[in-house]
């Protein structure tokens, strides 16, 4: 890629850009770990909240599960003895009637056999058990097992009927099986608490569910509505967040009272701690995110006020330099770096030494340029006096020869005294204007070499080109002697008026052509010295061309093209 195609002044390549892309680089590493802890940190508070739940839902209903715990040991200890009465019924209403008597949570208490028919019971009421679901469930698999029911008919008391297996040398004798009023239990600690759940229940491992604080069909809509009580209690996470039969979203967490067996549910409308749930957890994780981007920030504003904005300042104070000279303002007054000020203050000093260079410069330049104006006035001085000199000699010799050919050598020094007085009043650094002095070139040849300078017409198309003086010296010299031999051999045919034309044109931006063309009459003179010709194509040679003659019969043309030197090119004369 070249330079002109990185485009500096592209926003991606602005110290700001850069330094944010390395910022975001090295505080990436930071806030990862920032967000995997951040997470880490909700993830352990939203399991710590799911456990406090729990336990306020197991303090909810702690009366009721230390009461039926009480019961299952009641139920364990009477399967454990049952030897001592279930053979002898008397016995056993004597005895199982007493159990019942000494809890006032208990309903009933009997011993089923194998067979379903039971005769030992506590109040002495024989019952037939062999087709009841739950008991001939037990048979397949001798275990313990709980059935939620409601006395009369589901709109009495709740109650627990639990079956205990009685088993003696390795063989299954049968069931001891307590009935347990749930109702009857107070839940003073339930009021005691905080948070308390909106509905709580009883559930089995096969599903069944008995409300403990509503009315069973009210409690009913409070349930899960997409998935089994079965399901729920079992599942891995310990709370649940899903909709009801009612519609409405509710939490459930589960917590066993008889492992495997019995459960308390908890149904939440408004979960304690919800703040730091799962719902909450995109904002804690976003949390670093934005401290993150807000250290960005806050390490590009340092960045953009201790150095930036003054990188730009001084940037702003080169531009100015650049464009006009225009020094810094004083830097004591400003508040920045110890560095920014010290390249601050070198370029103070070095833009004051610059300025203080261009000054002793410019002194000398226009020193120089009045001593080269001396020498060009001097010059053009010798030059003239020559020329009159020149001029003295031809007044005084009576050869007409003599006199054309010192006429000939006075015109090629008024033409060098010409080029040294353009070249003295010029400002434009050494440079003349090549058409002005064409134009008095041919004017003064003109003068002194035609004998009636009216009866010639005289085209004159110049255009002005300003030539450094290696070139414009050999181009006056070429005019002055084209000018002569133009007027030498002029004439005209069938008595039209002689004319002479002379175009002076720049060809693109570095190529010049120059064109001197006069008119002949049919008549041919002798041959001359042939100096003058050597002369044109000596000049034409110096000014880096080639002269082409065109010679017609009623004309005689001189062109030449050549290249506009630049002050790298250089001749000798």
């Amino acid at each position: 890629m070249t330079p002109k195609d990185q485009q500096p002044d592209a926003w991606f390549n602005s110290l700001g850009a850069k330094l944010f892309g390395l910022l975001l680089i090295a505080l990436l590493p930071v806030g990862l770990i920032a967000v995997m802890q951040t997470r880490q940190i909700g993830i352990e508070a939203q399991k710590n909240a799911e456990l406090a739940i729990v336990a306020l839902n197991e303090q909810a209903a702690v009366e009721k599960r230390l009461a039926i715990e009480k019961a299952f040991g009641s139920a364990q200890a009477l399967a454990a003895s049952s030897s001592l009465f279930r053979h002898d019924p008397r016995v056993c209403v004597d005895l199982l009637g007493k159990f019942v008597a000494t809890d006032r949570n208990l309903m009933s208490a009997v011993f089923i056999p194998p067979d379903g028919r039971v005769r030992c019971s506590f109040n002495g009421n024989a019952l037939d058990m062999s087709a009841d679901p739950t008991f001939m469930a037990g048979l397949e698999q001798p275990r313990r097992i709980v059935d939620l029911i409601r006395v009369s008919h589901g709109s009495g008391v709740g109650a627990l009927m639990l079956y205990t297996p009685v088993v003696e040398d390795g063989r299954f004798e049968g069931f001891v099986r307590i009935t347990f009023a749930v109702d009857r239990v107070n839940q003073d600690a339930a009021g005691r608490l905080p948070d308390t759940p909106t509905a709580l229940f009883l559930t089995t491992g096969a599903g069944q569910t008995l409300a403990l604080n509503l009315d069973q069909d009210a409690a009913t809509d409070h349930l899960p509505a997409n998935m089994d009580v079965a399901d729920l209690i079992t599942a891995e996470e310990p709370v649940l967040y899903t909709q009801s039969k009612s519609g409405s979203k509710r939490l459930y967490a589960a917590s066993p009272v008889i492992e495997g067996a019995l459960h308390v549910l908890g149904v939440w409308e408004e979960p304690p701690n919800r703040d730091i749930l799962g719902a909450q957890l995109v904002p804690l994780t976003a949390f670093p995110l934005i401290m993150w981007v807000a250290s960005m920030l806050v390490s590009l504003f340092a960045v953009y006020r201790l150095v930036i904005r003054h990188i730009n300042r001084l940037g702003g104070e080169m531009r100015d330099f650049a464009s006009d000279r225009t020094l810094p303002a004083d830097l004591s007054e400003r508040e920045m770096p110890a560095e920014m000020f010290k390249m601050s203050e070198n370029f103070r000093q070095m833009a004051t030494s610059i300025m203080q260079d261009e000054a002793a410069l410019e002194d000398s330049l226009r020193e120089n340029k009045l001593l080269l104006k001396e020498v060009h006035h001097r010059v053009k001085n010798n030059l003239q006096l020559i020329s009159s000199i020149i001029n003295m000699q031809i007044r005084k010799t009576p050869d007409p020869d003599t006199q054309f050919a010192l006429k000939r050598v006075q015109e090629r020094v008024v033409s060098l005294a010409t080029i040294h007085r353009d070249l003295y009043q010029s400002d434009e650094g050494g440079h003349i204007n090549a058409g002005k002095l064409l134009e008095e070139i041919v004017e003064h040849s003109m003068q002194v070499g035609a004998d009636d300078v009216q009866q010639i017409e005289k085209v004159l198309d110049i255009d002005m080109i300003w030539l450094l003086p290696d070139q414009a010296v050999p181009l006056s010299l070429l005019a002055a002697e084209a000018s002569t031999n133009a007027l030498k051999y002029m004439g005209a045919t069938d008595g039209a008026q002689p004319w002479y034309r002379v175009r002076f044109h720049k060809i693109g931006e570095t190529e010049c052509e120059v064109l001197f063309e006069n008119s002949i009459s049919g008549e041919r003179l002798g041959e001359g010295t042939g100096l003058g010709t050597q002369l044109i194509n000596a000049f034409s040679v110096q000014l880096g061309g080639q002269a082409v003659i065109e010679d017609n019969s009623d004309s005689y043309a001189l062109r030449i093209r050549f290249d506009i030197m630049t002050f790298a090119e250089a001749a000798d004369y």
